[in-house]
């Protein structure tokens, strides 16, 4: 597998663009749902800070299909949509633990890890996200395919 040309002198920081939208461990509903409609996101890392953890901590990557139930009927093919739900104003006061539903082991690099390294583990095992780290502790961004 080869990579681009342009990727050889690049390190996976170098295409980390915008700003990150993390989810707190517990985190509110309605913080979920506007961030939901805001973003067109498919992952968003869960990241521990004081007084749930001692320090910074990334418990992993929530994916948006675990932010709800598939609330179409079966076989109709249509899938979730955050609009379509019925949540009153009382539960959207309401705090869900993501640690649940959290995967605790999401794929990891290193900020200055090369971008043709990055690619090929992208393509070789079929990823669709990547957390970016720095050398010092907390979450940077995301690679997406796309953008490789």
């Amino acid at each position: 597998m080869h990579a681009e040309p342009y990727t050889r002198q690049m390190v996976a920081g170098d295409v980390c663009s915008g700003s990150l939208i993390t989810f707190s461990g517990v985190e509110k509903v309605s913080n979920i749902l506007h961030t939901l409609r805001m973003m067109g996101h498919n992952g968003f890392p869960v990241i521990d800070e004081p007084p749930l953890s001692n320090a910074l901590e990334l418990c992993g990557l929530v994916l948006r299909m675990f932010h709800a139930f598939d609330f179409a009927k079966p076989g109709s093919g249509k899938g979730f949509r955050v609009e379509d739900l019925d949540i009153s104003h009382d539960e959207t006061e309401m705090y869900v633990d993501l640690h649940l539903v959290t995967n605790t082991s999401p794929y990891t690099v290193v900020e200055t890890m090369s971008l043709t390294k990055a690619s090929v583990l992208f393509r070789q095992l079929g990823l669709r996200h990547l957390c970016v780290v720095p050398k010092t502790p907390g979450v940077r961004n995301f690679v997406i395919l796309s953008v490789i």
